[in-house]
């Protein structure tokens, strides 16, 4: 696999961890105050849900990891079957060509044979 196919590996660690992004504002105190109010409003609902995300997340990356990593063995695997095809091909074009070869010498040695028997 080619490496401008393939995400840096940081990048979806990176990704799969899903982070509390801080409120902002340019009005003073409304980030401070919508903080505190998810503190005591969402914060035990968002916070599980947010751990079971990342732990989905950790073990989806791992399993794409381990599919990459197979993939790449089946394409090595592929392209070393190839090659042998390939070698293969080549020798049994040699076989034949030999066995031709012969097949003609074995005529030629029966007809000389056969003329040898006629005179």
């Amino acid at each position: 696999m080619s490496a401008e196919l393939q995400p840096e590996n940081s990048d979806l660690e990176k990704l799969a961890v899903v982070t509390e992004e801080p409120f902002r504002s340019r009005v003073p105190l409304v980030a401070w105050f919508r903080t505190k109010w998810l503190n005591v409003a969402a914060r035990w609902y968002i916070g599980p849900m947010q751990h079971q995300q990342n732990l989905f997340n950790e073990q989806l990356v791992r399993q794409l990891r381990e599919y990459e990593t197979r993939l790449i063995d089946l394409d090595r695997e592929r392209v070393a079957s190839t090659r042998t095809i390939a070698e293969l091909k080549v020798r049994l074009q040699q076989t034949q060509r030999r066995a031709d070869s012969l097949a003609q010498r074995v005529t030629e040695l029966e007809s000389a044979e056969s003329d040898q028997e006629v005179s």
